[in-house]
């Protein structure tokens, strides 16, 4: 059987701590770029969207020709919940297989992409999250 697998990368304009950040330049590129490139190196995605409040990302989505889902902007907000927007999408772009891929992460290359997808429909799985065990606090001489 054929699935239909569609890959989403959510992108709020308002971040909190920086302000669009998805569309900050690294190497004359904005942010989101890495992660659209990637997941079109991929040959297993039927659709890559970008999940968007900003017409301004959806004009990035168009230019690296990917598709735009705009989200209502009461799911964009920072207590907006991943659960509701990405139930909001699947309502409106059914699919059988939706891989959610943050555009902060702009070293994700189209192997590992593949690589944990394929491992995602080997497995049957219903949900998979894939993370890395950092370390991002450290201790100079134990006590006080």
């Amino acid at each position: 059987m054929n699935k239909k697998i569609i890959a989403l990368i959510p992108a709020r304009i308002g971040s909190v701590r920086v302000k669009a950040k998805s569309l900050r330049l690294i190497g004359e590129k904005p942010l989101i770029y890495y992660s659209i490139d990637a997941l079109k190196g991929c040959s297993i995605f039927s659709d890559i969207y970008v999940n968007s409040d900003s017409e301004l990302i959806g004009m990035v989505a168009n230019r690296y020709s990917v598709k735009f889902y705009k989200r209502n902007p009461d799911l964009a907000t920072s207590d907006s919940m991943i659960d509701n927007y990405i139930y909001d999408f699947l309502i409106n772009i059914p699919c059988d297989v939706l891989a959610v891929v943050n555009p902060t992460s702009p070293f994700l290359t189209s192997k590992e992409i593949e690589a944990s997808i394929n491992h995602f429909l080997d497995n049957d799985f219903d949900t998979q999250l894939a993370c890395e065990n950092m370390k991002t606090h450290c201790f100079y001489k134990s006590g006080s």
